[in-house]
């Protein structure tokens, strides 16, 4: 899919979509296509993130939040097998970005979700790498 298609998804995604859209997957999906989606979420959260990559990942997550792309989601066995490619080939585009602590805090933060500790977004300390340190406030 070329940038411009994969960017005009960027208006469907919403954190509650997300949200509902990952929880309602059936147990077969979730594991493979949660763990991709948490990898891109966690790149998406954090704060020394160019805004290409932010953008690609907005757009690939607001295609897997649209019901009726390429393969419409509804069709059982098929439905995903887009939404599973495209989210393998950003996360290969963006490889930079997945380190070994992104993969870790991804697969904490899958788990979170689909045990119903964790909705999104989630704590930002959780997630998000400052790029600088935190501002003391009890002064």
């Amino acid at each position: 899919m070329d940038k411009e298609k994969l960017f005009s998804y960027t208006g469907h995604y919403s954190d509650h979509r997300f949200h509902s859209k990952l929880l309602n997957l059936s147990c077969h999906v979730k594991r493979k296509l949660g763990y991709k989606a948490a990898i891109l979420y966690v790149i998406m959260m954090d704060g020394t993130v160019p805004v290409w990559v932010k953008a690609s990942i907005l757009g690939v997550l607001g295609y897997f939040i649209c019901p009726l792309d390429t393969v419409p989601d509804i069709l059982p066995g098929v439905g995903f097998i887009d939404d599973v490619s495209l989210m393998g080939a950003v996360i290969v585009e963006i490889s930079a970005y997945v380190t070994s602590s992104v993969q870790k805090r991804a697969e904490t933060l899958r788990d979170a979700w689909y045990a119903g500790e964790a909705s999104v977004p989630p704590p930002p300390s959780s997630l998000i790498v400052l790029s600088s340190p935190p501002i003391d406030t009890s002064s």
